[in-house]
């Protein structure tokens, strides 16, 4: 996945609940496209 299929995603936000402690899936992004997907998970 490219930058441009990542654009309007809030990055200071993903790292704001990182530092919150929060756990789990924090991301799920599919770009249809190119058929690809993202998940970030915690622990």
């Amino acid at each position: 996945m490219d930058r441009e299929g990542l654009e309007g995603f809030d990055f200071d936000e993903i790292i704001h609940m990182i530092k919150a402690g929060e756990e789990g899936k924090l991301v799920d992004v599919v770009d249809e496209e190119h058929g690809e997907k993202v998940e970030v998970y915690v622990e």
